[in-house]
């Protein structure tokens, strides 16, 4: 069995592999930030839906709420820490742009916080998304679902209900659709306000035009753009090898959770086949078909694509789902480590970690399988 080392590492390995102040309330309250209309009733633990469900006309409602709520935070500036630009920019570049005035250096490098090749990987980024997703919550909460004055309690009840979708790219129907049209198509249906009827929207999830001083950075790493793109999608056959591999990550020989979580090589036990299958390979798969060359492609760029957090999304599922099977876990030491810059409580420069991030339930959300 690999041993965990107590040293993490920073964020260097590149995706391809042959491939706001935001503030969590440990109560799990809305967002708990003076800019933003603080909530104080407690919200349910609600299971997260696959994209394919929460985007079905079964579900226009919800998905109306979110989309106009993603668009909003997209359009609000980058020196509001509820912005979609504030958020994206903790993962990666720019250098040394720290989030939320958090103290300290953006992670050991100063090149983003996010952690790759570390036995945080799966740990730390579950607070991340469930940082845009508390931020949507809330913004559709207050913002948007007050904008429907027809049964405006359901749409309120709705709002306090939306959680950040994922995308299963290794689910029977992904056979069938392996890049689900949400994130490519121009428009999209919703029902509007003030009365529910039906109308469309531009697509929030396709692109984000970045700010134009964090693109100047972004330029450096080779993006070519200012608007986000992508150079690939997923085919049937990738769908395919991702399968097998998703069922491989909870086979035995994955017992420990170094082999489990991250793509860092033991030292001392190099040949071992376990360490060449792990959930961040298999995450760095994802982005390699989607973004080769592109901003999803790599590590300083890839949190600006929107499909970047429905991705995140599902590693965090599956990430869910081996402690449910395996009830693996970080080292105790480990365990301690803070999840910069992601802070516990409102006024606090105290960062979750591990121990306090261990369960999905802490954030307000489950997973149907659970």
């Amino acid at each position: 069995m690999r041993q965990q080392s107590d040293q993490t590492a920073a964020c260097t390995s590149p995706f391809e592999n042959p491939a706001t102040q935001v503030r969590f309330c440990h109560c799990w309250s809305l967002v708990c930030n003076s800019s933003v209309n603080t909530q104080t009733a407690l919200l349910p633990v609600v299971a997260r839906m696959e994209v394919h469900d929460f985007f079905a006309p079964a579900n226009i409602r919800q998905s109306s709420l979110f989309l106009q709520a993603f668009e909003y935070i997209k359009n609000l500036p980058e020196t509001d820490s509820r912005s979609f630009a504030a958020i994206s920019s903790i993962h990666g570049e720019p250098v040394g742009m720290t989030y939320d005035s958090f103290p300290g250096p953006k992670g050991p490098s100063n090149r983003g916080y996010c952690k790759h090749a570390d036995p945080l990987f799966p740990i730390w980024h579950r607070p991340y998304i469930a940082l845009i997703e508390n931020v949507i919550i809330d913004v559709a909460v207050t913002v948007i679902a007050p904008r429907y004055t027809t049964n405006n309690a359901e749409w309120v009840a709705a709002a306090r209900r939306i959680r950040f979708p994922f995308w299963d790219y290794a689910s029977d129907i992904a056979l069938k659709d392996p890049f689900p049209a949400i994130f490519t198509q121009q428009t999209v249906q919703i029902q509007v306000a003030p009365t529910g009827a039906a109308g469309s929207m531009r697509n929030p999830l396709v692109s984000f035009r970045l700010p134009a001083d964090i693109y100047g950075q972004l330029q450096r790493s080779g993006m070519r753009n200012r608007e986000t793109y992508r150079s690939g999608s997923l085919s049937t056959h990738e769908v395919a090898q991702t399968r097998a591999q998703v069922r491989l990550l909870f086979d035995e020989t994955l017992e420990d959770w170094l082999a489990f979580s991250n793509t860092r090589l033991d030292g001392d036990d190099e040949n071992n086949p376990r360490q060449f299958h792990s959930l961040e390979g298999i995450h760095n798969s994802i982005h390699g078909y989607l973004g080769k060359g592109t901003y999803m492609g790599n590590p300083a760029s890839a949190s600006y694509d929107p499909v970047f957090y429905f991705h995140h999304c599902n590693v965090d599922r599956l990430t869910a789902l081996y402690q449910a099977t395996n009830g693996g876990f970080p080292s105790a030491s480990i365990a301690q480590t803070p999840l910069t810059p992601f802070r516990i409580r409102d006024g606090s420069n105290t960062a979750w970690n591990s121990n306090d991030a261990k369960t999905t339930e802490a954030f307000g959300y489950t997973y149907p399988e659970l």
